[in-house]
Parts: C-alpha cells; sequence; structure tokens
C-alpha cells in the first residue's frame, strides 16, 4: 500500500521529469493557486488532495513546464516556506531559476539537490543533477562540484554512502 504522501510525490515527479499528464483515478479536488489568475495557464487543476506544500511543488512544476518562471518561482518560495529538505524543491527551483536565464541560483540549486539526493542516496538523481551542473561554465574549477562528483563516483563504486557538507 502506497501512502498518500508518497503518491503525491511520484505524481509531481512524474510530471516533472516525464513533461506528461498524469490520469489520476480518483476522485480529485479542483484547488486554484493563489498566485494565478483565471486567465493564466493554471485556471483549475486537479491536485490529488495534495498538501499546500504539495500543491505549491505541482503549480511550479507546470508553470516550468508554460514557461512562466517568474510565477514558478513564487510558487517555490512558498513551497520552500513549508519545507527545505526536499531535494526535488531545489531541483525546481533550480529549473525556474535556468529558465529564467539566472545562472548562479540555478547552477547553486542544482549543486544543493544533487547533494541532498546522494546523501538520500537518490543515486539517479544525482547523476541527473551532475549532467546539469557540467553543463555551465562555473562548473570547470569549482572545487565543490568537483567533490561532490568525486562523492557521487565513490558512492557509486563502493556502494556505501559518502557524507557531503
Amino acid at each position: 500500500m502506497i501512502k498518500p504522501w508518497v503518491k503525491s510525490t511520484l505524481i509531481v515527479a512524474a510530471l516533472v521529469l516525464t513533461g506528461c499528464i498524469i490520469r489520476i483515478e480518483r476522485p480529485v479536488e479542483r484547488v486554484e493557486s493563489e498566485s494565478q489568475d483565471k486567465t493564466g495557464p493554471l485556471p483549475m487543476m486537479d491536485t490529488g488532495g495534495l498538501d499546500d506544500y504539495g500543491r505549491h511543488k505541482l503549480f511550479a512544476s507546470r508553470y516550468i513546464e508554460e514557461g512562466d518562471y517568474q510565477s514558478a518561482l513564487e510558487e517555490l518560495s512558498k513551497a520552500g516556506k513549508l519545507s527545505q529538505g526536499d531535494p526535488e524543491l531545489y531541483e525546481l527551483l533550480a529549473l525556474a531559476y535556468d529558465g529564467d536565464r539566472q545562472s548562479a541560483p540555478a547552477y547553486e540549486n542544482f549543486l544543493l539537490a544533487g547533494e541532498m539526493y546522494l546523501q538520500a542516496g537518490g543515486l539517479e538523481s544525482a547523476w541527473r543533477m551532475l549532467g546539469w551542473l557540467r553543463s555551465f561554465k562555473q562548473y570547470t574549477g569549482d572545487p565543490r562540484a568537483g567533490e561532490f562528483e568525486a562523492y557521487l563516483r565513490a558512492h557509486q563504486e563502493t556502494g556505501r554512502s559518502s557524507g557531503i557538507k
């Protein structure tokens, strides 16, 4: 039996990673984001009974898909006030900043998300963050990124967790 918060996280992750629309099999509530108007990209959206944090992440991922990066950043700011320990939040922040052509905060958030994914044992997600990091000029010569990559490679080779500070 999948717990509701796990299902909510999987729904958000699937939307972000695949860009696909997910059909939810049970009746869902319809909620409007506080930051949207009726003419925006999210006039009404199925939220699947998500809590406020999950709704803000879901709305942000949709705004990112629509190319409305400022609205995504507003939603993520609200989500950040509700939770700080979720690497998906920082990945979404990085994607929104990158889309808004703000490379410094995008880079920092990709690095933070990668470190958090690695600490949580999410190797695939950590490698994905490394791929994004390598696309930035800051990557070359950044000792923190080099350390992250070294920890990631060591973790993959040994199967043990290495702490990143």
